[in-house]
């Protein structure tokens, strides 16, 4: 994370990946305890994309610092129940090989909860950043286990090759619904070009605020729950509106 850290206050960079946030947000919510994100979220840079999933897999080294070595074992161990498969390399130019990263979806990742998923997007949507969501991820894809047992790359869980049909199908989930949904906000709404401020009202609820001018969205995210409420005023309307996404 201080290579991500560098490198976003370098001159000539304009925006950097946040590697750390997918895991940390991963930590946040099989513990329900965000104090490891929010510790992040205070230094973290500002002009990066903010991503839960990519061609690649999860990055564990860069949460190193971040998180304990314990905490990242847990984290790691219920990776694996979920069906992630660990990539090790040497680290550093050493020749001892270290945990590189977790190949798995991000919605496998978390037991193919919708809540849950639901939830991780709400959080990466309401941070500042430019969010990007890959395209297994916005299908809400499960790890493609046919396709790594043929090629044995374990990157291949999440690189699953959707046909036209399985695309339609899959646009028609109740989760990838809600997620269009949330996607269509984050898009939309004005506030987003505003302030940002995130807060702990209870210990099992986060909320991510934006505000500008007259307008304002803020979602509620119950880490215990997985249950995510948006509220915001209607720009063109000038009504107030809640729902739960």
């Amino acid at each position: 994370f201080k290579t991500q850290l560098k490198q976003a206050r370098h001159s000539g960079v304009d925006y950097v990946y946040d590697f750390a946030f997918p895991f940390l947000v991963l930590h946040t919510l099989f513990t329900g305890q965000p104090e490891r994100l929010l510790n992040w979220v205070k230094i973290r840079p500002v002009n990066c994309v903010t991503t839960l999933d990519t061609h690649d897999g999860l990055g564990v080294v860069d949460v190193e610092g971040l998180l304990t070595a314990e905490e990242i074992k847990k984290t790691v161990h219920l990776l694996k129940l979920h069906g992630a498969r660990e990539a090790w390399r040497a680290l550093n130019g050493d020749q001892k090989r270290g945990l590189y990263q977790m190949d798995t979806t991000y919605f496998s990742a978390l037991g193919e909860n919708e809540d849950a998923y639901i939830a991780a997007r709400a959080i990466q949507f309401f941070l500042p950043g430019i969010p990007q969501v890959y395209y297994v991820g916005l299908l809400a894809g499960r790890n493609d286990y046919q396709l790594y047992q043929k090629t044995k790359i374990s990157r291949d869980l999440n690189r699953h090759n959707y046909s036209c049909k399985e695309i339609e199908v899959n646009l028609d989930r109740p989760v990838v619904k809600r997620l269009l949904r949330l996607m269509a906000l984050r898009n939309q709404h004005p506030a987003f070009a505003g302030q940002f401020k995130i807060e702990r009202p209870r210990e099992e609820i986060l909320l991510l605020c934006w505000q500008k001018g007259s307008n304002h969205i803020q979602a509620e995210v119950n880490l215990k729950t997985y249950v995510v409420y948006l509220s915001w005023r209607d720009p063109r309307t000038g009504r107030e509106k809640k729902e739960r996404i």
